[in-house]
């Protein structure tokens, strides 16, 4: 996640607090286009062409092929909302009239002892009222 926004230009994710990485993310998702995906390492451009493979899979045989995208070692709220966000450039999640919608349901693994909550507020203290798809995906 950290190359494809350094590529837009969003530098120092991985320095930021959960917070401000939950706050850059949720403003991603609610912007019109994508991310740029030049100069990808090897794992990033396998995550993005995984996606990209799901959303063939939906375009092929329907939403319900595969709608569900589990994330192993999901620590923090900010892992669910990255991969919405790369989910996002292959158009399994959309930008629709300022609300966001999605074909792929994304879930932390079970196996995990810390959920990853949704957040309830960003910096701010308002609550995330035009995004209720990207809080449904979070629980």
């Amino acid at each position: 996640m950290a190359e494809l926004l350094a590529a837009a230009g969003q530098q120092g994710y991985l320095e930021l607090t959960e917070v401000q990485r939950q706050n850059v993310l949720l403003s991603w998702l609610s912007r019109e286009g994508w991310l740029p995906e030049r100069g990808l390492t090897e794992d990033s451009q396998d995550v993005v062409d995984t996606l990209a493979t799901l959303a063939a899979l939906q375009s092929e045989m329907g939403t319900r092929a595969c709608d569900t995208y589990i994330i192993s070692m999901c620590s923090a709220p900010s892992h669910l909302l990255e991969v919405l966000l790369l989910a996002r450039q292959s158009n399994l999640v959309r930008l629709e009239g300022g609300r966001i919608s999605s074909t792929l349901q994304v879930r932390p693994s079970s196996s995990k002892s810390k959920p990853c909550a949704p957040p309830r507020s960003h910096a701010g203290g308002a609550r995330y009222p035009t995004l209720p798809a990207v809080r449904g995906r979070l629980r």
